[in-house]
């Protein structure tokens, strides 16, 4: 018994690896689809929206009804029609086709991203925390590795070739998942009544709760920064001296920055406050990816943009943390939020910060990148102020 709960944690992390890679894939073969398909950065974030438009519509679905879903069959189904996708997109169909074929990705990956915690959790039942850690570690371990993997891939067999391979070697993972959890895809996909007025009626409670909104736009906010740096920079980097391969390692190494972070953090989670925390190290990370921006030295850009990710890589286990806390009754709920803003940033700046690099290039566009980490220190102050009231009163 043991050895198959070990066995499926191990297949959810794997899932959960694929799941960031193929974002980090995306991001480094950015470039390649805008040259494939003769478009312009605007236009290739545009797929990054129509992604994201499929993440939106899972997290809305499963605020709403995840409590009465099975939610390991749907992981499970998620991963194989993720790799799907990316098998498809090997085809490189037309712009129109591909772009739906994003928002199928947009679906599966969202639901990874939604269903990850909860399902590590019903799964490993004891020392969930650890394995939680693992799982995370797991993602972090995806966006490091394979924007080089993917440029390898891709100096060998081009655009299709680094689609297919990756969504071929997840499908082998996902085909295995199918029959570990053989019992739980035997089983229907509602476990539970579905009671959409009791549902708004608690999700209505959670709005109202003092800081909720604040976390929802620090989400918004850090979004912003952090996934358009992270679709963006191989592209920005690789601009300067023509090689994809300083891109690729410059992707890589912002995701080392991350994990670094999340690893420092960990120790001081509840210790220090998180309010605090995203006002001193976001104003820090606005200052260093500003001067980023403003150098033209390959190896010091690429030194600030990992030191920038340094200092904001915790956003979200903060945020994440701040909501569960602030609505320590309906954490799943609190959780959503989370996610909408997350998916709500991507859909709308994503293409926004594209067009300002297509008109003042790379540098300056990303440039303004600046300003919602500038926008986390007043957010963040409030949130410290709310979380010091609830500490008070408990």
């Amino acid at each position: 018994m043991k050895e198959k709960t070990g066995l499926k944690l191990a297949l959810i992390c794997a899932i959960a690896f694929f799941y960031s890679a193929s974002i980090a894939l995306v991001g480094q073969m950015l470039v390649p689809i805008q040259e494939y398909y003769g478009v312009s950065i605007e236009q290739s974030n545009l797929l990054l929206s129509v992604q994201s438009f499929g993440g939106i519509i899972l997290a809305i679905v499963s605020v709403l009804y995840i409590d009465s879903m099975n939610q390991r069959k749907l992981i499970v189904y998620a991963g194989v029609l993720l790799a799907l996708s990316l098998m498809s997109m090997a085809l490189m169909p037309p712009f129109v086709l591909i772009s739906m074929l994003f928002l199928v990705s947009g679906l599966a990956a969202g639901t990874i991203n939604v269903l990850s915690n909860s399902v590590t959790i019903d799964v490993a039942k004891k020392n969930h925390q650890r394995y939680l850690t693992i799982m995370h570690l797991s993602i972090s371990t995806g966006a490091f590795v394979m924007p080089v993997i993917a440029q390898n891939v891709y100096d060998v067999s081009g655009l299709s070739g680094a689609f297919f391979l990756t969504g071929v070697v997840m499908l082998i993972f996902g085909a295995l998942a199918v029959i570990v959890f053989n019992r739980e895809i035997r089983s229907g996909i509602k476990t539970g009544s579905l009671d959409i007025a009791h549902r708004m009626s608690e999700l209505c409670k959670v709005i109202r709760i003092p800081g909720v909104k604040t976390v929802f736009f620090l989400s918004l906010t850090v979004t912003i920064w952090q996934m358009c740096a992270a679709y963006n920079i191989s592209g920005a980097i690789s601009s300067l001296n023509g090689d994809m391969n300083t891109g690729a390692l410059a992707l890589s190494l912002f995701s080392l920055g991350m994990i670094i972070s999340r690893l420092l953090y960990t120790p001081l989670a509840g210790r220090l406050s998180e309010g605090r925390v995203l006002v001193v190290l976001n104003g820090a990370g606005a200052i260093t990816w500003a001067i980023a921006m403003l150098v033209d030295d390959v190896v010091l850009k690429v030194v600030l943009v990992v030191l920038a990710a340094l200092f904001c890589g915790i956003n979200y286990p903060v945020i994440f943390g701040a909501a569960c806390r602030l609505a320590n009754k309906n954490t799943a709920a609190a959780s959503g939020f989370v996610v909408l803003a997350f998916y709500a940033s991507l859909i709308v700046f994503c293409p926004i910060v594209g067009r300002l690099c297509d008109k003042i290039g790379y540098d300056m566009g990303l440039l303004t990148l600046c300003a919602p980490l500038l926008f986390v220190i007043p957010l963040g102050l409030m949130l410290h102020k709310r979380m010091k009231h609830l500490k008070e009163n408990r």
